[in-house]
């Protein structure tokens, strides 16, 4: 049985560690291929220097490194905003990181859909037309700077199940809008990571893995949760897809915890 390739995520190093320290470190463990999570210190294409956003992607790339995606995660952004505020500030970003990836050769911008009130939801066609207004600008700029924007199911979000994520791009009527599913963020969303992923199947990009409880929302270390990451595996595999899966998680120990991850899914089909 072939093995899927695996790279990883930089989410545990967001407050400890730049982008290149980071990536350096990951490196020696083993990785060559990352994800990084977008937000200060860590990694914000703004503050780059014009020296930096030069040398960086040459400096890593020199040094077997590849940039596979980046990761805007949903907490100062909401592109379904009912401010109007908000949503033009979430366009500004997700299109400094898609000019940056552009830039810099990275395929993928993930990030996640946006949320709404719980009390108060927003009437649903108000919210497609914030979606649909917001996300033609940012996927027509990703086109036009040679990367895919991706979006994630995300428990909080106003499409948190794979079959969401589906309906809401097809509402934009283009074929260039993927999706990166995180089967540790389905239980919260009471959603079965098996079934979600197949939902998605026809836009999968790229996956996510941590683990979680299945009464609750994690992204702990793998085999300290409840997915069944061998099943998860087989059915990535029953539905083709053999794109990277990007260890997200989020742990104060990820010098110890992301290499042994790494191991435990080496035994589940997964190979870095």
């Amino acid at each position: 049985m072939k093995s899927m390739p695996l790279g990883v995520n930089t989410f545990s190093y967001l407050y400890t560690h730049g982008l290149v320290d980071c990536v350096r470190r990951l490196g020696a463990m083993g990785f060559r291929d990352f994800e990084i999570l977008v937000g200060q210190p860590h990694f914000w294409a703004t503050d780059l220097t014009p020296a930096e956003r030069r040398e960086i992607p040459r400096l890593l790339t020199g040094e077997g490194y590849r940039l596979v995606s980046v990761n805007l995660p949903g907490m100062d952004n909401n592109i379904v905003s009912s401010t109007r505020e908000m949503r033009d500030f979430t366009v500004r970003q997700l299109c400094d990181l898609i000019d940056i990836s552009g830039e810099w050769g990275i395929p993928y911008v993930i990030f996640v859909p946006g949320r709404v009130s719980p009390l108060l939801p927003m009437p649903r066609e108000q919210l497609e037309d914030y979606w649909t207004t917001g996300m033609t600008t940012v996927a027509d700029r990703a086109r036009d700077a040679g990367t895919k924007v991706l979006i994630e199911n995300v428990p909080t979000t106003w499409i948190p199940h794979g079959r969401d994520l589906m309906a809401a791009i097809d509402l934009l009527g283009r074929d260039d809008v993927g999706i990166i599913y995180d089967p540790a963020n389905a239980p919260a969303a009471g959603e079965d990571p098996c079934v979600g992923v197949r939902d998605v199947r026809d836009r999968l990009d790229l996956v996510h893995l941590s683990d979680t409880p299945d009464n609750g929302w994690k992204h702990d270390p793998v085999g300290t949760g409840d997915i069944r990451f061998a099943d998860f595996n087989a059915v990535l595999r029953e539905i083709g897809y053999d794109g990277p899966s990007m260890i997200e998680l989020i742990t104060t120990e990820p010098d110890r915890r992301i290499p042994d991850s790494r191991d435990r899914l080496a035994t589940m089909g997964w190979t870095a």
